[in-house]
């Protein structure tokens, strides 16, 4: 038997269980993550208007794995009036209409 670190061949694949654990282990780890970072913005802060536009997509994306999407839709209006030129702001709450079947408000 080999000693050492584990390396899959190319031919191996990581079992769908395997992967499956770690997708959500990661999820889970950024959403605690974010929790911790939005709750001291909270305790500095106490405005949500202060956040850059990157703070704001993150708040989104976080409320979109807990399926809040008024809240997500919010986040990212607010990011689009702190940055109104970055395409990746509109692009997102293009994608979050369209998850929510609202198509009209998506375009």
């Amino acid at each position: 038997m080999m000693s050492g670190p584990l390396l899959l061949s190319p031919q191996q694949q990581v079992p769908r269980s395997l992967w499956s654990l770690l997708c959500m282990t990661t999820l889970l780890l950024s959403s605690i993550q974010l929790t911790i970072a939005s709750s001291s913005d909270d305790n500095n802060n106490g405005n949500k208007k202060d956040l850059s536009a990157g703070k704001l997509r993150q708040l989104a994306e976080n409320a979109l794995m807990e399926r809040k999407f008024t809240d997500a839709e919010s986040y990212y209006r607010q990011a689009i009036s702190v940055e109104p030129t970055n395409s990746a702001n509109h692009y997102k709450l293009y994608n979050l209409h369209k998850r929510m079947r609202s198509y009209g408000d998506a375009l």
